[in-house]
């Protein structure tokens, strides 16, 4: 989050500055202009014609000069909004998968934490885990792994709700986040199972040894809009993923009220 706070400041320094430096650029252009207009006799035809077509009043002059950094303000504004998006898009976007990141997951948690208590409705939280995903990293590839995690990331994304997001937590981590908005304790611990039967379903081709099936944990919590922040819910669904990685055979979801 530091990091995407430093970037916008940086950005913002910079727009700022090259605003000033074209505001700058265009009254000294237009002062230099009408000086020089003003300097040119009168009385020679050349002069008459730029007296008679183009002479300005102080006033004429001054709502110039405002129209000219009125419209500079505007067209530089419409520019860079829509390259301050990129770079924001970019800076909260996995790169391995494609799904946003832990700093967009920063962002948006806080969002809908305001979201539910101005409009006093649920949501809850599930944290997932690729079970033995170390040992995984050990016998296969770094390549095979990443693999995995795409495709991992693409089952999550797929079966998903228009009101649901789905996260990785940590670049270098199997660990998925998914806020699931309007939805009770009950409803997300049956969505996560849902999704952790559909995942368990489905083979992953893998070089080295042909078809592999994943299997998660699932940790899920509801957010208590009294006692919860942002940190406080993400911990309780990460003690009920750390129970569910307990149970035999893992591949299982817990839930803490």
């Amino acid at each position: 989050m530091k990091y995407l706070e430093n970037a916008i400041q940086k950005f913002k320094g910079d727009a700022l500055a090259k605003l000033i430096y074209d505001t700058i650029k265009y009254l000294v252009g237009a002062i230099v202009t009408y000086i020089f207009l003003k300097l040119i006799p009168e009385n020679t035809t050349f002069g008459e014609f730029l007296a008679k077509k183009i002479s300005l009043s102080v006033l004429e002059f001054i709502l110039t000069i405002l129209v000219i950094v009125f419209l500079t303000i505007i067209v530089y504004f419409l520019f860079n909004k829509k390259k301050f998006k990129l770079i924001k898009l970019d800076l909260q976007t996995d790169e391995l998968t494609g799904l946003p990141n832990n700093r967009a997951l920063s962002e948006d948690l806080p969002n809908v934490i305001s979201w539910a208590k101005s409009e006093m409705k649920p949501f809850s939280i599930i944290l997932m885990d690729i079970d033995d995903f170390k040992d995984f990293n050990t016998k296969y590839s770094q390549s095979t792994a990443d693999k995995v995690l795409v495709k991992f990331g693409t089952l999550l994304a797929a079966d998903n709700r228009i009101t649901d997001k789905v996260y990785r937590q940590h670049i270098k981590g199997d660990e998925f986040v998914i806020i699931t908005k309007d939805t009770i304790l009950e409803n997300a611990v049956k969505a996560a199972n849902r999704k952790r039967e559909n995942i368990a379903k489905t083979g992953i081709q893998i070089p080295e040894s042909g078809l592999f099936n994943l299997t998660v944990c699932c940790g899920v919590a509801e957010f208590n809009p009294k006692l919860d922040d942002e940190k406080i819910i993400l911990d309780r669904a990460f003690e009920a993923m750390k129970i569910a990685k307990g149970n035999f055979n893992k591949n299982s979801t817990e839930s803490l009220v």
